[in-house]
């Protein structure tokens, strides 16, 4: 039985609270090495299931291949990643192989040019930036292969930037179910239609009480519940 928006809402409304909790603890601040494997990690993600995402981060990580410090010839920090990314990787229980080895190399490589070149380092160009809409603009411009989700996401992981929607389909169909949106939206591609959804979704959560950041997150996790209920309910018909 599919639920109800009421029911949604309680859910959401249940669980807010330890997030908000959670998000307000004082986090450690992230070294260098940990944001630029964020940054990778957020990336990677894109057309990509997160938990192969994750694993092919790790990997780049252990292999300290983005630290700032170390020093490559034109092109051999693309051809480095090309080769981590091309191999296997177990997850999840089976080995999976990463989709888009080629253009992620080449995408990783320039945004790392690209923070070098204008900051040094991420943990400056963090600071640089007055607000989190004028950094999520920085990257999205300057950073090949982050789109606004993805800098909403590193953003809010890295800085605290709670004021940004991480909108992706379970979020949309939450929209949907609440009357935001008409059904069969899909996730904008062009940054000014982020920004309407974005809005969109900001409003109906400050009139709930809800910090849109923490709320999304909150309206995420119930609406995967739904998604992978109405998959186990559909192999029962």
């Amino acid at each position: 039985m599919e639920p109800t928006f009421d029911r949604i809402q309680a859910a959401v409304a249940a669980i807010y609270p330890e997030i908000e909790k959670a998000a307000m603890a004082s986090p450690a601040q992230l070294c260098e090495e940990e944001l630029w494997h964020e940054l990778a990690c957020c990336i990677l993600s894109s057309q990509v299931p997160y938990p192969l995402a994750q694993a092919a981060a790790d990997r780049i990580r252990g292999h300290r291949v983005l630290v700032p410090l170390h020093e490559f010839e034109p092109g051999g920090c693309e051809r480095a990643l090309q080769s981590l990314l091309r191999g296997t990787f177990f997850v999840e229980g089976r080995e999976r192989r990463y989709r888009f080895p080629n253009s992620k190399a080449r995408q990783i490589s320039g945004t790392r040019l690209n923070v070098l070149q204008s900051f040094g380092t991420l943990t400056a160009a963090l600071l640089e930036f007055d607000n989190a809409e004028t950094a999520r603009k920085w990257f999205v411009k300057n950073a090949p292969g982050l789109g606004p989700k993805q800098a909403s996401m590193f953003l809010r992981n890295c800085r605290g930037a709670y004021d940004l929607a991480i909108i992706d389909r379970h979020v949309l169909t939450y929209m949907h179910i609440a009357g935001l949106r008409p059904s069969g939206t899909l996730v904008p591609a062009r940054y000014a239609g982020y920004l309407e959804y974005e809005l969109i979704l900001r409003s109906h959560s400050h009139a709930k009480g809800y910090m849109l950041g923490l709320f999304d997150y909150a309206v995420w996790i119930v609406m995967r519940v739904v998604a992978r209920q109405k998959v186990v309910e559909g192999h029962r018909t």
